[in-house]
């Protein structure tokens, strides 16, 4: 590393100084669009959305996500690198993730390709660096129902309960083996400073109400549970 040159997880801010950057971790997609008279395509992804959404706030940002070496891919680099998110990219061996919202029969249905569904995110050296340099680490849409990706994760990030921010997100058309997911969910969400969940998680999750599942999260051990009800507002109980 030359001296103009700054490590994972940091910026230059004048006179040798750097900023710590906020990583996130998690999914970058194409949403395809399809209506009965058009199809449109925009880069998207929870993970991705909160990156773009820290780094327009100002917050230097990181991103940590599988990206395919495909067209698709091209796009989401570009878009990323447009608002100045660093973009740390796990090879996708299935290309980048997609996911179709086709309306053109009335009711909505919701399909994720191959590379959405058997996504992973490697935790190298490089992503292990910008992990450690994060005074705040969000992870959103994350496969807990891989339970070596989930402990590879946890070890990378240490100290959760100081700066782990966790958003499940979980999708029915990605999700393999709902009680792991839940079991390593609950597991991480009780070492985090924040996890954020909202009624339609607890109904996918759970098939319970967003009040009972705050209650056990916070009885299981999770420091500060906000939960969102959409319209119906939110709460944060610690």
């Amino acid at each position: 590393m030359t001296e103009n040159q700054t490590a994972p997880g940091t910026e230059t801010a004048g006179a040798g100084a750097t900023r710590p950057r906020v990583v996130v971790v998690g999914d970058a997609l194409i949403d395809e669009m399809r209506e009965p008279d058009s199809v449109q395509e925009f880069p998207g992804g929870a993970a991705l959305n909160v990156a773009v959404g820290l780094a327009i706030l100002g917050v230097p940002t990181t991103l940590i996500a599988m990206v395919g070496d495909d067209a698709d891919g091209a796009v989401l680099r570009d878009f990323i690198a447009s608002y100045d998110v660093e973009l740390i990219a796990t090879p996708g061996p299935f290309g980048s993730s997609r996911a179709t919202s086709d309306r053109t029969d009335g009711e909505p249905r919701y399909a994720f390709n191959e590379a959405a569904q058997k996504r992973r995110i490697e935790f190298g050296p490089r992503e292990r660096a910008a992990l450690d340099a994060a005074p705040l680490v969000v992870v959103s849409c994350f496969p807990f129902d891989d339970t070596a990706q989930t402990d590879e994760f946890l070890a990378a990030v240490g100290d959760g309960e100081h700066r782990l921010v966790i958003d499940p997100n979980p999708r029915a058309g990605m999700l393999h083996d709902k009680a792991r997911f839940v079991e390593n969910f609950e597991r991480a969400a009780a070492s985090s400073l924040l996890t954020k969940v909202g009624d339609e998680d607890a109904e996918l999750l759970y098939g319970s109400s967003l009040e009972e599942l705050r209650e056990r999260l916070v009885a299981s051990g999770t420091h500060h549970v906000l939960a969102t009800a959409g319209r119906a507002g939110a709460s944060i109980k610690t």
